[in-house]
């Protein structure tokens, strides 16, 4: 199970949380079949899965703190924590593995 965290940093917004569970697809991420196959193609890593085609990320600064903790398959993941520009760009800068 990967648990998953958004934190905005200049105080708008609430903290958004999903676990994400694979093999079989579950948890609370609203797309879990879909996320687990992107990170299935990367190996579990988040950093190598692309953002999601035909969205732009607008130039908005308000600046998020993705995380994700956990396992995958068994195996614990390495620490994944990345900035992002805005809670939009978060969603689809990885695919579907952080649009929760």
């Amino acid at each position: 199970m990967i648990q998953l965290s958004v934190f905005p940093q200049l105080g708008s917004g609430a903290a958004r949380t999903a676990t994400l569970e694979c093999d079989p697809a579950g948890g609370t991420h609203p797309d879990a079949t879909t996320a687990c196959a992107e990170l299935d193609a990367v190996n579990g890593d988040i950093r190598l899965v692309p953002p999601r085609p035909g969205w732009k990320c607008l130039g908005i600064w308000d600046p998020v703190v993705a995380t994700a903790s956990g396992y995958w398959p068994g195996v614990p993941i390495e620490p994944y924590s990345e900035t992002f520009s805005n809670d939009g760009c978060a969603r689809i800068g990885h695919g579907y593995v952080l649009d929760f």
